[in-house]
């Protein structure tokens, strides 16, 4: 009994215990001293390779960081800060970079739909930038009136002031200048709303899909 009494107490004291083979008694030893800062191998182990990733990860950021400057180089050099023309650039150009990578390195199931999604943002992103939508609805109403002819002539009742006059070839009178701009509105409204079904289907898209393209 003094013998397990002497155990319990100094298992309570920390202490490291072997039992002696053939004896009742316990020898008490010396415990081990822990390794709290770092002095274990495996310790020492886990912290070199934090280290190293670190050392990765900060080598592989400055790749990152002068790939894109080279890649977005010409796009930031032309870009200005006018109006919208230069945002679809942007938003063009990026979305570029996502397409490639989603569709040649995408890890998900989905990553094939995801790039396809993109690749309408991008095409209608290119209609908006190329913005020919006047070319295809004026195209035969230019065919039946002429091309439109610009004229700046100075308005002799307001110094400093020009007024922008348009004449077709085939407007030969009253009636048909009547004609014309009556068409010409009906075509401009048309021309509108064209555009204006690009911008809210490109925005409606990304709305939708825009929090799933990860990878």
């Amino acid at each position: 009994m003094k013998g397990l009494k002497d155990c319990l107490s100094s298992l309570l004291k920390q202490k490291y215990f072997k039992f002696i083979s053939g004896r009742n008694s316990v020898e008490e030893c010396q415990a081990p001293s822990l390794d709290v800062e770092g002095s274990n191998p495996s310790t020492r182990s886990n912290k070199k390779g934090k280290n190293m990733k670190r050392i990765t990860n900060f080598f592989r950021s400055i790749k990152y960081g002068i790939e894109n400057l080279i890649r977005w180089a010409p796009t930031i050099w032309k870009d200005r800060d006018w109006d919208h023309w230069y945002l679809y650039k942007m938003l063009q150009f990026k979305l570029i970079q996502m397409e490639k990578l989603h569709r040649k390195y995408g890890h998900a199931v989905s990553s094939e739909d995801k790039a396809n999604e993109m690749k309408v943002c991008i095409k209608l992103l290119e209609r908006l930038i190329n913005d020919e939508y006047g070319e295809n609805v004026f195209k035969h109403h230019h065919k039946k009136w002429g091309e439109p002819h610009f004229d700046w002539e100075d308005c002799k009742d307001r110094e400093g002031y020009s007024e922008l006059h348009i004449t077709h070839k085939h407007v030969n009178s009253e009636e048909d200048k009547k004609q014309e701009r009556k068409e010409f509105s009906r075509l401009s409204k048309h021309e509108e709303l064209l555009k204006r079904q690009d911008i809210e289907y490109l925005f409606k898209m990304m709305t939708k899909q825009i929090q799933g393209w990860w990878d």
